[in-house]
């Protein structure tokens, strides 16, 4: 719609015409409706000044009396001369060297004042009243055409506050000095318009009208009546000023259209009462003719010739008007007219014409709304790049630059909704939130900028599913909410929005009292427009949204009298949204969706047929390139899938499939919707032996790398990994290749899976020296950008949004957009790479022929369990890939037991029975699973006493025995041996938290166990056997980093001795000793290692496993910094980073909401360059870290000869196998402990 602008006081009056042929009614109608800045239109021929006409008027009193005295005039010549006295007499004691005084003082305000601070605005609409009061007093027509032009510049930004309420907040907003001085003059101002008129003027003017009213009506048709209709409107606009109603501005407007009639050239008189008139706060039946504003406008466009400057203003206020009919009543020619007039005018006032941007404005929000209904992407793309053009025009501080700010945001959005590309949304953002910034409470406007930032940030949260966005836009809606106290259609729209956003996070959080506020703030918006003459659009809305958390509100309490209401309310909606509307496929859909739940509920086939009709009728609406055309076609796929399976019929399975495939390919969809229908169709298919269940799993692992893109930070990324089931995706996937017997593929599906985070990361950390040799540039530019996204995957993105400025958020959010925009470079430069010859498969996923490298020096057994039983698929150097059932355990009891291993590392006892029973309860669909858990772990005790960790760890490893490991070693037909072979454990899901390398009976009488026949280490993935550094003689250094007594910790005097049993084993020559080091020292320390020893606290955390750590001098070393460390130097591979041995707490325990993604200092080390890492499953002794220390590197160094030349260097690859034996020591000491031994592991090499 239109736009105010700036006063311009050098505007002419254009060409010479016969009569002035419009009065300000039409500019008063479109300030009021859209906020245009109202002109004078009028000719300039033959113009007599209206202060000569004035000064005829006292000629009454004396000589021209006598004509009056004359025949039937004659009675009305006494009534006009008293009252003229009157009038005569209040304006006489009228204060006018006060009322100059107050001008200037006022115009000084409105020159010092920043035009974006609050209050800018009304002192321009108080200076406008000033100059109208003092046009009663002096006739001077400038100070009318003046106050008009101010008038202009406050449309639509004042209000309706007393100018004093006005000037005691500005004079809060003070600063400086010279502020201090314009908010002393606007005070100074404010009492001075108040006093203008004494208040005893009332009688004098009540007695005054009377008289002229007598006159008037004795002189009807007398050929100078106009003179006493002139002086009865002064009188009356006096009197308005001193009571403020309305009646009286009224009553002076229509004498002052007879005085037009009469002298048609007199329209200035005219256009002060009406501009003063403008702010009254009417009923609706007195609002201003739309078609009368129209036909004046079209008259006044007639008159005047092209080119004129005069003829663009009304080009453009007809243009207003139409716009204003085309919301009225929908008519397409009015907007498509607008538009054309609009075009012209932008075509008279090229730049550098003042009103250049005001034109640029309105005709890009005129294509924007065609853009809106009819949805052509011609009409958004123009008005994107005019209102670009306005912007420019509007640097700051200039007063429009908000609306603007706000207009472009919102086309920027709609773009996003178009066409799917996150960039828009990113720029939507950038400019509301800088538009949010130019609006501080209480600028009228900010309610506007809080609600399209809040919609804007709503829909990035719908494809990236930050939890921080949802709260942002939780928090907008409620500001904007606080600023729309009475009952009108801003708050029924405000009460909506919000409603929107906590109905958002509900369905994220699932918080029960969420979906009953979002429920209660709909039905208030609902109740303010309920009447039957409300907005349809509005109203539509409210019922649709207002259905859909009641809809959503039965699927978690199966109250049927919601969904009775749901889908009644959305019948009503979709009342309201005949075709062609716009939304009426939104209703379809969701109505449809209602039934379908409903059939659900009641099994009437009837509501299952209408679903799917109804979902074939949103569809057909919803033809490409539609934005939520995917949308429909998932609801459509899912009709039909219930129906297929109520009526027993799989001929529905194709059509579902396809529907789905359509849906994953369909360019706007987000990248977790696409993946949660890849999933969908993957389900489908397994579950209907469909041809196609391969590609649908393919389909979900490579949509995987979308949804932990390298342009979110690091939280985010992990955050990610946590939705959209993917936990359960390795192993279904598995599955399904398992049971079509490609063995091979389930371990591709396994690696492509799995430690996603871990292999996003390492992809940027790819070696390029074979591409160096090829292409130098495309390496550099690929490493130049790979070094810039990890570094922006380290930035830190929390913020505090009530606290900081949107200028302070803007600069945190640039980073994410710059990331993003490196994203696509990465990408796009990859694919460059992949199209050279050689370089075919350049950081594509591995094949199994890559994997069965991993298996060089032992068979890696990949462990995976699913809802009915468990696998292990055997990967070895040279043969097919072996798959074992494992049909005694299953992912139920293998989850069950690890939360029990938990429990008990935290707490040592636990009361069986009372901890599984409260599990029962919390979750009894889980209660058989936990009745076959206790039965094989008590037998068929039913009071179990007080567990402790001890015997549950020796049933749980006797079970791990029986159940998985003894099944492995008896297919690979390893035998007990004093050197046992190396074998790689690679556990999946649940089984990441189990101690598999400890399996074994333990029992005097029988004792049976794992490290009587292998060598075990721990792979987070296969992928991860395949990364090794190497370290030369010159190189080899031991870091042995020391921290016995932690701030906020207890003491650990054991790491004391742990280093003298180190420096035992290891020459000085190679170790160096880091005692109570600073995070950043062990940090510097570590790349220029091969070997590196921590003694030390370690923590994991559960919330947030980046931040999982260990306790140094002054602080955490996370996880989160490890990753950090530059691999890109050369040097620093070359001295090969190798083993890393951390005698500390919790170092290898893994995430609960990420098993598969090895969220544990263990990994993180082995990201970062280490070839081997030991660590800890659960809290180890203090007292325990000197024994295991001492055995391994007494083992581990016993060969060396650091003096000798050259140099004789420990065997790294031999850790594990010192682990083993350290372990095994510490084992067979008398009355050991389980708890105490089994935590110590091995991963990597």
């Amino acid at each position: 719609m239109a736009t105010s602008s700036s006063p311009d006081n050098s505007l002419g009056r254009g060409e010479s015409a016969s009569r002035d042929t419009t009065d300000m009614q039409t500019a008063v109608y479109i300030g009021k409706q859209t906020g245009t800045r109202p002109e004078v239109i009028k000719g300039n021929a033959d113009y007599e000044s209206v202060e000569d006409d004035i000064r005829h008027i006292p000629l009454f009193a004396g000589t021209r009396v006598a004509l009056l005295h004359s025949g039937e005039a004659g009675e009305a010549a006494g009534c006009f001369t008293a009252a003229h006295n009157l009038l005569k007499e209040v304006k006489a004691v009228a204060n006018l060297p006060n009322l100059n005084v107050a001008i200037r003082l006022l115009h000084s305000a409105a020159s010092n004042w920043p035009s974006a601070k609050f209050g800018h605005s009304e002192c321009l609409h108080h200076l406008a009243t000033a100059l109208l009061i003092r046009f009663i007093l002096t006739a001077d027509e400038d100070d009318v055409l003046h106050a008009i032009s101010l008038r202009g510049a406050a449309l639509g930004r004042v209000s309706q506050n007393a100018l004093e309420q006005i000037l005691e907040q500005m004079l809060r907003d003070v600063h400086t000095d010279a502020t201090a001085d314009t908010g002393e003059s606007m005070a100074t101002a404010a009492l001075i318009i108040k006093e203008i008129f004494p208040i005893d003027c009332t009688s004098k003017l009540d007695t005054a009208l009377v008289c002229y009213q007598e006159a008037l009506s004795t002189l009807k048709g007398h050929l100078e009546q106009w003179i006493v209709s002139w002086e009865v409107s002064e009188a009356l606009l006096i009197r308005f000023h001193l009571t403020g109603h309305h009646a009286y501005v009224d009553e002076a407007i229509a004498h002052l259209r007879d005085v037009q009639q009469r002298k048609f050239n007199r329209t200035i008189g005219l256009g002060a009462a009406l501009v003063t008139a403008y702010n009254e706060d009417r009923p609706p039946e007195q609002e201003w003719s739309l078609e009368e504003a129209i036909e004046t406008c079209k008259e006044a466009e007639s008159l005047l010739s092209w080119g004129n400057g005069l003829r663009a203003m009304v080009l453009g206020c007809l243009g207003n008007l139409l716009e204003a009919r085309f919301d009225q009543h929908g008519d397409p020619k009015d907007l498509g007219e607008a538009i054309q007039l609009y075009r012209e005018a932008l075509d008279i006032c090229v730049a550098p014409y003042p009103d250049h941007d005001m034109f640029l404005f309105n005709l890009g929000g005129a294509l924007d709304t065609r853009y809106e209904h009819k949805g052509d992407l011609d009409d958004i793309n123009e008005a994107v790049q005019l209102h670009k053009k306005a912007l420019e025009l509007r640097p700051f501080p200039h007063p429009n630059r908000v609306e603007c700010l706000d207009r472009l945001g919102i086309e920027m959005h709609r773009l996003y909704q178009r066409r799917g590309d996150p960039k828009y949304t990113d720029e939507a953002i950038t400019l509301l939130r800088e538009a949010l910034d130019l609006c501080p409470s209480p600028h009228p406007l900010r309610s506007t900028s809080l609600s399209t930032l809040a919609i804007a940030i709503k829909a990035r949260y719908s494809r990236r599913g930050n939890p921080d966005d949802i709260e942002e836009v939780v928090r907008l809606h409620r500001d904007a909410l606080q600023l729309h106290n009475s009952p009108n259609s801003d708050r029924s729209s405000c009460l909506n929005n919000l409603a929107g956003a906590i109905h958002t996070r509900y369905q994220q959080q699932r918080a029960p009292k969420d979906i009953n506020e979002a429920i209660q703030l709909y039905g208030e918006a609902l109740q303010l427009c309920a009447s039957e003459s409300s907005d349809h659009d509005q109203r539509s809305i409210f019922l649709n949204n207002l259905a859909g958390a009641i809809h959503e509100r039965y699927e978690q309490e199966k109250d049927r009298d919601d969904i009775n209401e749901a889908i009644n309310l959305h019948r009503k909606s979709l009342e309201l949204r005949p075709s062609p509307h716009p939304l009426r496929s939104t209703s379809l859909h969701n109505l449809a969706e209602a039934i379908h739940t409903s059939f659900k509920r009641k099994g009437d086939s009837k509501d299952i047929y209408e679903a799917i009709q109804l979902h074939e009728d949103a569809l057909a609406l919803r033809t490409s390139p539609h934005p939520e055309r995917s949308t429909s076609l998932c609801g459509l796929a899912d009709a039909i899938e219930t129906l297929s399976a109520y009526s027993r019929d799989p001929s529905g399975v194709e059509k579902v499939i396809s529907l789905r495939k359509e849906a994953i390919a369909y360019a706007t969809t987000p990248a977790l919707t696409r993946f949660s229908e890849a999933l969908n169709w993957a389900r489908i298919a397994d579950e209907h032996d469909h041809v196609s269940r391969l590609d649908a799993y393919h389909s979900c692992i490579n949509l995987l790398p979308q949804l932990a893109a390298f342009d979110l930070d690091l939280k985010s990324r992990r955050q990610m990994l946590t939705k959209g089931n993917i936990i359960s995706l390795a192993s279904d996937s598995a599955e399904c290749a398992m049971s079509l017997g490609r063995n091979d593929i389930a371990v591709e599906f396994l690696e492509a899976s799995r430690s996603i985070f871990w292999a996003q990361a390492l992809q940027l950390r790819t070696p390029l020296d074979d591409l160096e040799k090829v292409d130098s540039k495309l390496a550099s530019d690929l490493r130049e950008i790979s070094r810039e996204l990890e570094q922006g995957s380290f930035r830190d993105t929390s913020r505090n949004t009530e606290e900081v400025l949107q200028s302070h958020i803007i600069a945190i959010e640039a980073v994410g957009v710059h990331c993003r925009q490196l994203q696509e470079r990465w990408t796009e430069t990859v694919k460059t790479v992949q199209n050279l010859r050689g370089f075919e498969d350049f950081l594509r996923p591995k094949g199994i022929a890559s994997f069965r490298k991993a298996a060089e020096t032992g068979p890696v057994v990949v462990l995976l369990t699913n809802r009915s039983t468990s696998s292990a698929l055997i990967v070895t150097s040279s043969d097919d890939v072996q798959c074992i059932q494992l049909p005694r355990i299953n992912q139920s009891a293998v989850a069950r037991y690890a939360e029990i291993i938990q429990e008990l590392a935290k707490h040592s006892t636990v009361n069986l029975n009372s901890f599984i029973e409260k599990r029962m309860v919390e979750n009894e669909s889980d209660s058989s699973t936990w009745i076959h858990v206790k039965s094989r772990l008590t037998g068929r005790r039913e009071n179990s006493k007080m567990v402790s960790f001890d015997e549950f760890l020796s049933k749980l490893l006797g079970i791990l025995w029986n159940d998985v490991v003894q099944p492995v070693l008896h297919f690979l037909n390893i035998q007990k041996s004093a050197q046992p072979s190396r074998l790689w454990w690679c556990p999946t899901g649940p089984f990441v938290f189990l101690p598999i390398h400890a399996a074994g009976i333990y029992d005097q009488d029988s004792v049976d166990f794992a490290s009587q026949y292998v060598i075990s280490s721990y792979a987070p993935s296969l992928t991860a056997l395949l990364n090794t550094s190497t370290h030369t003689t010159a190189s080899f250094q031991m870091a042995a980093v020391i921290q016995p007594d932690a701030p906020g910790c207890s003491p650990l005097p054991g790491t004391t001795e742990e280093l003298e049993k180190i420096t035992q084993h290891v020459s000085s020559t190679w170790l160096t000793v880091l005692s109570r080091p600073t995070v950043q020292q062990a940090l510097d320390q570590l790349p220029r290692s091969s070997v590196a020893h921590f003694a030390c606290h370690g923590i994991q955390d559960g919330s947030e496993p980046l931040n999982s750590g260990l306790m140094l001098a002054d602080g955490r070393l996370k996880v989160s910094e490890i990753m950090k460390m530059d691999d890109g130097d050369k040097a620093s591979r070359k001295r090969g980073m190798s083993l890393a041995f951390l005698s500390a707490c919790e170092t290898a325990k893994g995430d609960r909401a990420t098993p598969d993604e090895a969220m544990h200092l263990a990994a993180s080390l082995m990201f970062a360059g280490f070839n081997s890492v030991v660590g800890t499953m659960w809290k180890m002794q203090d007292f325990d870290g000197p024994k295991v220390a001492d055995g391994f590197y007494e083992h581990l160094f016993k060969e060396c000869a650091p003096n000798s030349t050259p140099p004789v260097l420990p065997d790294l690859r031999k850790s594990a196998e010192a682990l083993h034996l350290a372990v095994d020591k510490l084992r067979r000491e008398p009355g050991m402990s389980l708890h105490r031994w089994v935590p110590f592991v091995h991963y990597g090499l």
